[in-house]
């Protein structure tokens, strides 16, 4: 099922992106020795080294506060895949929530790749807490084009206080037909409809205050 457009528009924050003299700090991200079975609950043991992400901010309705939920996203990948996974805290979750079939009127997460480094273009993986899932491009100027790709999954599970998603991303899916060491951009949003807010992470330090839309430059190593 596709998405309305109410749900994709968060994504378009994805677009004021680095600033061109900012210098950022590359965070390596964790090598996987083995591929986790994607669940939902973040309970596989391969999920413990992932590198992980904790520091994260509004962008709406209001930049630079401090979220009402806690948000945290782990990340890891082995030669062929990248595995994101996000676990976002809500305290009036519970495990008999049953969430509503219209992507437009539930909670979503997306993950985000700036793959130009220049802030020109993002590539957005996204699913609704339900499961309902689409990707696509956006770029500096506003517009965003949904694609339909295959190979790539996410796993959601709503529980008490708490929902997780669980992505496997191709690297080809971004682009990178052969693992070389290579560094992104990589941004999580949150969505909360009940609260209307949109969050982000991790949090990047910016030399324009309330620009919170900069990504977070990480670096995934070659696998000889």
């Amino acid at each position: 099922m596709k998405l309305t457009w109410s749900a994709i528009v968060p994504l378009l924050l994805c677009l004021s992106l680095a600033d061109a003299g900012q210098v950022k700090r590359v965070i390596p991200i964790y090598r996987a020795s083995s591929e986790p079975k994607l669940t939902g609950t973040l309970t596989n043991p391969v999920w413990r080294d992932a590198t992980v992400f904790t520091s994260f901010s509004t962008s709406d309705p209001e930049s630079g506060k401090h979220p009402s939920q806690r948000t945290s996203a782990y990340i890891m990948y082995n030669a062929e895949n990248i595995f994101v996974g996000v676990r976002m805290f809500d305290k009036e979750l519970n495990a008999a929530s049953s969430p509503s079939k219209s992507g437009a009127d539930i909670d979503s997460t997306s993950i985000c790749f700036d793959m130009t480094k220049d802030g020109s273009e993002a590539l957005y993986f996204q699913s609704t807490a339900s499961g309902e899932m689409s990707n696509g491009t956006t770029n500096i100027t506003g517009k965003s084009v949904q694609t339909n790709l295959k190979d790539w999954r996410c796993v959601t599970k709503v529980m008490h206080g708490e929902w997780i998603a669980e992505f496997q991303i191709p690297f080809k899916a971004i682009g990178i037909s052969k693992l070389e060491t290579t560094t992104v951009g990589f941004k999580v949003i949150r969505r909360i409809k009940r609260t209307g807010e949109v969050i982000q992470g991790p949090t990047v330090l910016s030399n324009s205050p309330g620009d919170l839309a900069k990504f977070q430059a990480i670096r995934f190593t070659a696998i000889k």
